[in-house]
């Protein structure tokens, strides 16, 4: 059976693994919340929230957030955390949160002076740091998140093929390599 890869916005995933609809896998940040609906692979993946802002206005903790305009990818961890759903990472007051349904629209929002930073994790801020000009990235300490796929509650089938391949990746050097081209600095 041939397997197909889509792109879905991330609160559509959601829906999807929390109804239960077909043989569907999606990248996400594992927490309690989402393990009431979805079942979750071996991590690919450890990254770090970062606050990505225009040079010469960094921020490097929540703290610095408060009052502050954030831009954030709708129904990721980065939004849990700026709304005030995930308080593991600590608390952000006093910010208005305005959520999107991709990341580079948040980024723009930041670029276009609509928004104060954009919160996301590392692996993206520093993608747009390497692709447009006058953009800072900094990791905020203690918040360190596993990327792992999720799956229908109870589909084990699915959930078995991801780690096989991953541990094969891991196993004949292809995940180093991947990793290498999309993940290292």
């Amino acid at each position: 059976m041939k397997k197909k890869i889509i792109a879905m916005f991330l609160v559509t995933v959601l829906t999807v693994c929390m109804a239960g609809c077909g043989k569907k896998a999606a990248a996400i940040g594992p927490t309690a919340e989402r393990a009431k609906s979805c079942d979750f692979s071996d991590v690919y993946y450890a990254g770090y929230q970062s606050i990505l802002t225009k040079e010469g206005k960094e921020m490097s903790s929540f703290d610095e957030l408060t009052g502050k305009t954030i831009a954030v990818l709708e129904g990721s961890m980065s939004d849990l955390i700026a709304s005030g759903e995930n308080l593991d990472y600590g608390v952000i007051e006093g910010a208005t949160v305005k959520r999107f349904k991709n990341i580079t629209q948040a980024v723009q929002e930041l670029e276009n002076d609509a928004a104060d930073l954009v919160l996301t994790d590392s692996i993206l801020a520093q993608r747009f740091v390497k692709e447009r000009t006058g953009l800072v990235q900094n990791e905020v300490e203690n918040t360190g998140e596993d990327s792992v796929f999720a799956a229908k509650k109870g589909d084990t089938e699915v959930i078995e093929a991801i780690n096989k391949a991953l541990k094969e990746l891991r196993e004949d050097g292809t995940y180093d390599a991947l990793y290498d081209s999309y993940f290292a600095e």
